[in-house]
């Protein structure tokens, strides 16, 4: 009896390490779920973006096995993630030329922290500045303000004296959209993307913000559209300028933080 039970174990033992073999040689075989592996993925290369090549590939080769519609996806959010660094191309002031025209272009405004008492600061106002002048150059475009309730002795949220402030500088009301839920960059960008499904006509947005905010906002949005499967896209971008700098570590840590409150919503 005692034989057979040290033959088993024996047995066991083998078949453990035969099984940390093939995981090692091929992760791919890996049985983790796919929430696992996209975490990992996202966290490796907030760590070490410029070492983990090698190790975002070998991950998303594992979640080709786990789950291929959502590898293709991540494969996209990896790549835009890797272009929306601290140096990726910034518009100052206002929204480059030779965007959509038409009603397909979306403009998109990011809110700032109000005052207690419901008035806007001045780098929410220099957002704004901002999307005016785009609002010009673009005459048709829709303009959509994001921004949930800041203010602690006030009920108005961002999204609204943002829309208030953009109609009585001369922006045609029909033109302007409100999202007044968010709290959080990575809600702007959820929020965003289930309203803008209800207008099937818009295939473009740019993203109005700080300049030190949008490489943030950016791969947010990105990776929202991604995941949405919808068929709107981020084309361009226009900054206030300040003197605030987000970069290296700091960046890619909001950066990853808001990526992974989006992935937690399309679990």
């Amino acid at each position: 009896m005692r034989k057979w039970a040290i033959a088993f174990l024996l047995c066991l033992v083998f078949a453990a390490g035969a099984l940390s073999l093939r995981l090692w040689m091929h992760p791919q075989a890996s049985l983790r779920s796919r929430d696992e592996i996209i975490r990992d993925m996202v966290k490796s290369y907030e760590i070490a973006p410029h070492l983990s090549d090698e190790r975002i590939q070998h991950l998303l080769e594992e979640l080709e096995t786990a789950a291929p519609d959502a590898a293709r996806a991540w494969r996209e959010i990896m790549h835009r993630w890797a272009e929306s660094g601290s140096d990726m191309a910034i518009s100052s002031g206002v929204l480059p030329a030779g965007l959509d025209g038409t009603e397909a272009l979306c403009i998109i405004v990011l809110g700032y922290q109000l005052n207690p008492d419901g008035s806007m600061k001045e780098e929410l106002l220099g957002r704004l500045r901002t999307a005016k002048a785009s609002a010009l150059e673009y005459p048709n475009a829709y303009i959509l303000c994001t921004g949930g309730g800041t203010a602690s002795s006030a009920s108005t949220t961002e999204a609204q004296a943002m829309a208030q402030w953009l109609i009585q500088n001369g922006v045609e009301e029909t033109r302007v959209l409100t999202e007044s839920c968010s709290l959080t960059t990575a809600e702007n960008a959820i929020y965003c993307g289930h309203l803008l499904q209800q207008y099937p006509g818009i295939t473009q947005a740019a993203l109005i913000s700080s300049d030190y905010h949008l490489p943030w906002a950016s791969i947010l949005f990105q990776a929202q559209f991604i995941l949405d499967g919808a068929s709107v896209s981020l084309v361009s971008n226009a900054a206030y300028p300040t003197s605030t700098r987000l970069y290296g570590a700091s960046l890619l840590r909001y950066q990853a933080n808001g990526i992974l409150e989006i992935a937690s919503r399309h679990s």
